[in-house]
């Protein structure tokens, strides 16, 4: 895999997982169905106010964005750790038995030994790089969409029409 489609891939994922957090954001929720309606010619009965927590809106926007932040440096994570052990097997390997090429016999053992080394660095390095490309764009979306609905104010009632009390 050259450096060029990894780079593709990482962009499509981020898009993908942007587009999936803005999707997840703009749903809209659907009318609760009203217990006291007995038929199409009742009118529902209001319910009562319920006191609105600030607190527990918070929670619930934070929650929002640790699980999108999450699931975005998760597969970040995966994806740059996979992506660079690749390339750090491929980069030792052909390092490792460059070296080891004069020796002649040993050249095959020093190949698999530096496949193994550059693995291991390359899957850390790629995995940290993975989240942050990730991550980063995600949680930046995810707390301003948060930010957004925290400072949106709560829709008021509509005035009941005259006749209908």
């Amino acid at each position: 895999m050259n450096s060029a489609r990894i780079t593709t891939t990482i962009v499509a994922a981020t898009a993908l997982t942007a587009l999936a957090c803005g999707i997840a954001q703009a749903a809209p929720a659907a009318p609760a169905a009203a217990a006291d309606t007995v038929s199409a010619n009742v009118t529902p009965v209001d319910a009562p106010a319920q006191p609105v927590s600030a607190a527990d809106d918070f929670n619930n926007a934070l929650g929002v964005v640790a699980t999108q932040f999450g699931l975005a440096t998760g597969v970040g994570t995966l994806g740059g750790g996979l992506a660079g052990m690749g390339l750090g097997c491929a980069a030792g390997a052909l390092t490792g038995g460059f070296v080891a090429l004069p020796t002649g016999p040993i050249a095959l053992p020093a190949a698999a030994f530096g496949c193994i080394l550059g693995a291991s660095v390359g899957a850390g390095l790629g995995g940290v790089l993975g989240a942050a490309t990730l991550g980063i764009p995600v949680g930046i979306a995810s707390g301003s969409a948060a930010v957004n609905a925290l400072n949106t104010p709560a829709p008021q009632p509509a005035p009941a029409a005259a006749g209908q009390q």
